[in-house]
């Protein structure tokens, strides 16, 4: 039985074997071709055999093949990569294909992705322009473009697999102040991604041009230690505001410089403590008007000091700067508490003045407008340095007879009439002008104290004494100047602080609505006494997008309640050098009135030609409003540092 199974064996293998090949021929395989490169597309290669064969595979590469076995005859294979390579290297595979006693084999590769472009940051002109990049890759890759900006017209790609082109097209840019900047990205080999920049040039600026009739002038002698320097005015071709800087070197080679702003004259700062009796030095001045290449140089001039006079005597001014409006706005400061030793050109009386004067122009409006004003330092020289504290007794032979009212108190008292008397020494300071100024007072005291008093009339006498320590930054001497002769001085602005923890007496509101609508120049334009901010005097900023942070605040006037202001927090809340968007509204209003640029209002005029007049003077208004809001406040009174303490309470005076 065993036998005759064995015989059946044998029978079927060799019938087996006449099937898988003809009578006498040998089993054979061939593979062609023997090597593939595969990425993510495919590959193939053919199997023609004489016999049944299966495939196997081995090595690193990471594809899949269509064919694991096949018949006798000719089968194509396809070879696919499961995923791009990303190693970075070669992966190298081996198909062996075998059956009965032949075999073949073929290698395949996987190469690593490649991925190039042409360029990775596109510098674009300012012009509308196209630009291309040119791709070389193995793979697919797509861009992302995500957020683009305006400026930027189009990003298109010409493929999305191998070889191609990116083109980016951008639209013209007319700004002369900022580069324009943009990144997309590009993925390709399933993960990877590349960024390209496209940056685009500042449109060109036309520069100012060259500042002219310099003065000292050249080759001039007879030069004080503490010269003022002036110049005209340059032009500009796009109308840009120009500040100017004023370049003083003994060699003509080490460049000091300091600061005019806006205006077209400068008197040496304190801090250069005079220059030297007999030398001989090289300036120059810079116009610039903020934009790429927008710096234009006067030409080089020079002057000797032989002035040797080192001291204001008792009632000499200078001219700090001086605006080239035809009616610019007249800002005085003078001293009180300063002797004769303090009147050192670049002493003690010079520094403080000249701190007080770049603390008013540190805060808008003042800043954007500082070239409409001219200032003028005065000196008077008192018995006594200090202040009378009444309070303690102490009495000091001062000049202006300033006393402060002390015992915790910050009021300030002084003789008024003398003061207005003493600054009409400087020549065309008249009465008139004076409706149209602001007079500073600065004692030489180290107390924290402020008092405003101001006429009906216009004319203002800030007084305000030089704290030389602070232990809060809102009681530094340069933020009560702000909030004294910038908000009550000039600006005619109410506290909007309070003591009072109670309703607003109806007297009060009385007075406020009189100082506001009845003066001949009015005050207290930011606060109002109706909760409705269509009856207020900042009632034209409803709806303004850049503005929907003013509204009604109940708070101000001194009490708690019953008064109300436009914002949550500012410079007349607690010092701080910020000016409320109305407030600065009005600051400007009567900058360009007293300039004559808008004509000032009046108390006949009906409310139709108010409303018009208003919209003229806030057109011009909007054009420099450059700081809309504080970066600093906190919501309401929470923002209040605890330990502030409110400066005296201005003193309005109808008539003088």
């Amino acid at each position: 039985m065993k036998r005759f199974y064995l015989l059946v064996t044998v029978f079927v293998a060799a019938l087996f074997f006449l099937s898988s090949c003809e009578k006498g021929e040998e089993p054979k395989i061939d593979a062609t071709p023997t090597t593939l490169d595969v990425s993510k597309s495919s590959a193939t290669f053919t199997v023609t055999s004489n016999v049944v064969w299966t495939l196997t595979q081995s090595g690193d590469g990471n594809f899949s093949v269509s064919h694991k076995s096949g018949e006798a005859g000719t089968t194509t294979v396809t070879v696919s990569a499961n995923s791009y390579n990303n190693t970075g290297k070669v992966l190298t595979s081996t198909l062996t294909i075998t059956g009965a006693s032949a075999t073949a084999s073929v290698t395949v590769t996987q190469s690593p992705v490649e991925f190039f472009l042409s360029a990775e940051t596109l510098q674009m002109e300012a012009k509308e322009s196209t630009k291309s990049i040119q791709v070389t890759s193995n793979s697919e890759w797509s861009i992302n473009v995500s957020n683009a900006p305006d400026w930027i017209k189009s990003i298109t790609a010409t493929g999305t697999e191998g070889n191609g082109e990116i083109q980016v097209t951008v639209k013209e840019n007319k700004n002369r102040k900022t580069e324009n900047s943009y990144q997309f990205r590009i993925t390709y080999g399933g993960s990877m991604s590349k960024s390209v920049e496209i940056k685009q040039d500042v449109a060109q600026n036309i520069a100012p041009t060259k500042p002219t009739g310099l003065q000292p002038a050249d080759k001039a002698t007879g030069v004080s230690i503490f010269p003022t320097f002036s110049w005209t005015k340059s032009a500009d071709e796009e109308g840009d505001a120009i500040t100017y800087n004023v370049h003083l070197a003994e060699n003509g080679a080490d460049w000091k410089k300091f600061s005019a702003g806006k205006s077209t004259s400068i008197a040496l700062p304190a801090s250069f403590g005079g220059l030297k009796v007999g030398v001989t030095y090289h300036y120059k001045v810079s116009a610039d008007d903020g934009f790429e290449n927008g710096v234009t140089e006067s030409d080089v001039q020079t002057f000797t000091v032989t002035d040797t006079k080192d001291l204001y005597l008792d009632g000499d001014y200078v001219t700090y700067m001086e605006s080239s409006k035809p009616k610019p706005v007249i800002l005085i400061f003078t001293g009180d508490g300063y002797q004769q030793k303090h009147y050192k050109y670049g002493g003690q009386f010079d520094q403080d003045i000249d701190s007080a004067i770049e603390g008013f122009f540190s805060i808008e409006p003042y800043k954007s407008y500082r070239e409409y004003f001219t200032v003028y330092k005065i000196a008077a020289y008192s018995n006594q340095t200090g202040i009378t504290n009444k309070s303690a007794g102490d009495y000091k032979d001062t000049k202006f007879k300033l006393e402060w009212e002390g015992s915790g108190s910050t009021g300030i008292s002084c003789d008024y009439n003398e003061v207005i008397r003493w600054v009409q020494k400087i020549p065309g300071i008249t009465s008139a002008v004076l409706k149209n100024s602001a007079i500073g007072v600065i004692s030489n005291a180290n107390v924290y104290a402020g008092t405003c008093a101001s006429y009906g009339d216009g004319t203002s006498i800030s007084m305000i004494p030089y704290l030389r320590s602070s232990s809060s930054g809102m009681t530094n001497f340069t933020n009560v100047v702000v909030h004294e002769m910038g908000g009550h001085g000039f600006g005619r602005l109410g506290d909007e602080y309070r003591y009072y923890d109670q309703e607003a007496p109806q007297d009060r509101k009385d007075d406020v609505i009189i100082y506001q609508t009845t003066w001949e120049y009015p005050f207290y334009l930011n606060l109002s006494v109706y909760p409705e901010q269509s009856k207020s005097f900042w009632a034209h900023f409803e709806g303004l997008a850049d503005y929907s942070h003013v509204g009604m605040f109940e708070g101000g006037g001194l009490y708690y309640r019953g008064i109300w202001r436009p914002e949550q927090i500012s410079c007349m809340e607690d010092n701080r050098k910020y000016y409320n968007s109305p407030s600065r509204f009005y600051i400007v209003k009567r900058i360009l009135e007293i300039a004559g640029e808008v004509e000032p209002f009046s108390h006949s005029y009906s409310p139709e030609q108010k409303a018009q007049k208003l919209q003229k003077v806030m057109e011009r208004f909007l054009e420099r409003d450059v700081q809309k809001t504080d970066p600093n406040a906190v919501k309401g009174w929470e923002g209040v540092p605890y330990d502030f303490v409110p400066l005296g309470r201005p003193v309005l005076i109808d008539k003088r």
